[in-house]
């Protein structure tokens, strides 16, 4: 969550650098501009914002992937308590109950029946914490 949350300024500012970009570089009457105590030109200027708008997609996809890559790893660890409580339940049968199944029964019921679900985990918290901010921050873009 803390990633996710830590994304949307970046996702903001990649926002904000194309307006700027049309807006000041290519409509721009006023130049040379002076940024951070420095004189840029038009062709500079503009050449200046593409390079921060290509760090800025670069940044946001890193955090993209190290979203994808702890929505994995919940999964997978939520997906192994479900497998213990599984194994915990069959253990609870009555002895006589083993005698009358194989294993070839159980084990595909403790693994591949909760497979399935492990993409449902991790989707069910980052999903909506990761489309909800990118929603409000575009709604904020907007609206500014």
């Amino acid at each position: 969550m803390a990633i996710t949350i830590f994304l949307f300024p970046f996702l903001y500012a990649a926002l904000e650098v194309p307006k700027i970009t049309i807006n000041d570089a290519i409509d721009g009457k006023a130049f040379p501009v002076t940024l951070f105590d420095h004189t840029f030109e038009q062709i500079p200027f503009l050449l200046g914002l593409c390079v921060v708008l290509f760090a800025l997609i670069v940044i946001n996809g890193l955090f993209k992937m190290k979203v994808n890559v702890f929505k994995g790893a919940l999964a997978e660890r939520l997906l192994q308590r479900l497998r213990y409580q599984f194994y915990e339940r069959i253990l609870r049968f009555p002895i006589p109950r083993f005698q009358t199944r194989s294993q070839s029964e159980l084990v595909p019921m403790v693994t591949a029946e909760g497979e399935s679900l492990g993409a449902y985990f991790g989707d069910s918290i980052a999903k909506p914490a990761f489309q909800g901010g990118t929603m409000l921050t575009i709604l904020v873009f907007l609206f500014m």
